[in-house]
């Protein structure tokens, strides 16, 4: 009579996600994710999104990158905002599109209606989207927030300062309200 075979217990990482990175990005953002993102990161050319993980997709846009895909500088890119968009909703749960800059910062000779006028289809078709991101940093913090939210990532440290009457406040605040409303 032979012993039943004991089965060692696999050992399950609770945040066995990647987060996967467009190749297309500027390769600053790997340094700075890499700094502070505390799953994998791995740069692969993606269809859809910039920045992937599991079920969360996230294209981030410059004010003129977000403005020319609206109108486009040739035939084929004319509307590429809404074929994106299209495909982030269809592709991903939790989909969203990040601008790192203000209506302001638009340099390219576009109506502001009509960039309005964009985000309000966009939004519309249940795409979330966050205009005015200050920069790269916030837009990094903001994504890691995200995917902390939606449980991809451990819970982040978030730095804390003191004021004179022992209150602590966390920055980027408003950014971290925005992501608890989600």
């Amino acid at each position: 009579m032979s012993l039943p075979e004991v089965q060692k217990e696999k050992t399950i990482q609770p945040y066995p996600n990647i987060l996967y990175v467009d190749t297309r990005e500027p390769p600053i953002m790997m340094e700075k994710l890499a700094q502070l993102c505390p799953i994998p990161i791995e740069a692969k050319m993606l269809i859809t999104g910039d920045y992937v993980c599991g079920d969360v997709g996230v294209e981030r846009k410059s004010p003129n990158d977000f403005a020319l895909s609206i109108i486009g500088q040739e035939k084929e890119h004319n509307g590429r905002l809404f074929t994106q968009s299209e495909r982030l909703g269809k592709e991903f749960p939790h989909h969203y599109i990040f601008v790192t800059g203000t209506l302001d910062d638009i340099t390219i000779h576009i109506h502001r209606h009509a960039v309005l006028g964009a985000l309000a289809s966009v939004a519309a078709h249940g795409i979330n989207v966050v205009f005015g991101l200050n920069n790269e940093d916030d837009f990094i913090y903001l994504l890691l927030k995200l995917l902390e939210k939606y449980k991809k990532i451990p819970k982040l440290v978030t730095l804390k300062a003191k004021t004179k009457h022992k209150k602590e406040i966390q920055k980027p605040q408003e950014t971290e309200v925005f992501v608890e409303s989600i």
